[in-house]
């Protein structure tokens, strides 16, 4: 029986834990996320490619279900859930640009990321749990990744009413209907590698100071996730950078700067890489027009009897 690790922190006055070992252990990880009554499941799956793609095969699919609200569909015949909704759609992208940045650009396997919605309780949204997810079942993995992220959604209620304009940390939907300002980050606690956000019109010093609290609140998260991950003791895998197709400049044609010369003076790099692919181009012998024939007098083709 596989060990079943809990890591959990406050996050937002509410309880934010990850555990690992009690779902899917045929995949590369796997890791659920529960924060209030809402719980995630993120699985990742990687292996190498039937064919060459030529760029990295990265897929996130966001699924919603049902069941997940307490709801069942209601038809006699039809049973089956619909395909995903635009919302899905956006929440799916939301994760992808949070993880994406962070693979290094020599890895080529194909990785497929699965975020199944177990339980919402209609308070806490999954979005940022899902990323969260994601983050710990990348992190937890052998696949190579800089990350951990850690994201945190940040309301701004507006002052009023002799009240000063104060933050909520992630906010419930009750709440967000008082918010002139809604902002997502995912932060590894130093780089901020995806932002999305939804406002009126607030100053850009309370933009800044949101971005600065959440950062802050991310790296609580991320702190937490490396504490798993050092904690399931999975290594990385050690990935190569590819100069496969960077092109091959002889010496003596390298730039130069003799005395008396300013960087000014000297011929890009852009430009000796591009005339030696012009010469390259210029070589290569342009395939022949094909020749045709009037009917009946082709030499190559037999009479027809």
């Amino acid at each position: 029986m596989t060990k079943i690790i809990k890591k959990s922190l406050e996050v937002g006055g509410r309880t934010l834990t990850f555990e690992v070992g009690r779902f899917a252990e045929q995949a590369t990880s796997a890791v659920m996320v529960r924060y209030g009554d809402t719980m995630v499941l993120a699985t990742i799956v990687a292996a190498p490619p039937k064919v060459d793609l030529g760029y990295f095969p990265l897929s996130v699919d966001y699924v919603e279900r049902l069941y997940a609200g307490g709801r069942i569909k209601g038809s006699r015949w039809v049973k089956r859930e619909g395909r995903p909704s635009d919302d899905a759609i956006l929440k799916g992208r939301l994760i992808d640009r949070s993880i994406r940045p962070l693979f290094p650009k020599g890895y080529m396997q194909a990785v497929q990321v699965i975020v199944t919605i177990l339980s919402v309780d209609g308070e806490n949204e999954p979005d940022v749990v899902a990323i969260n997810a994601v983050s710990a079942a990348l992190a937890i993995s052998n696949i190579p990744w800089k990350g951990p992220v850690g994201a945190v959604r940040l309301g701004y209620v507006p002052p009023k009413d002799g009240e000063q304009g104060h933050f909520l940390l992630n906010p419930s939907q009750s709440e967000n209907t008082f918010c002139d300002l809604e902002v997502v980050v995912s932060t590894t606690g130093k780089k901020v590698p995806m932002i999305e956000a939804g406002a009126k019109e607030v100053p850009e010093t309370i933009m800044f100071e949101a971005l600065k609290t959440a950062r802050l609140e991310g790296a609580k998260i991320v702190d937490t996730i490396n504490e798993l991950a050092k904690e399931v003791g999975i290594k990385k895998e050690i990935v190569e950078s590819s100069t496969e197709n960077l092109p091959e400049i002889p010496p003596e044609d390298l730039p130069t700067i003799t005395p008396g010369e300013t960087a000014h003076d000297v011929t890009p790099m852009a430009s000796v890489v591009s005339s030696k692919q012009e010469v390259v181009r210029k070589e290569t012998p342009k395939p022949q027009a094909p020749t045709y024939y009037p009917s009946g007098q082709d030499p190559y083709r037999e009479p027809i009897k």
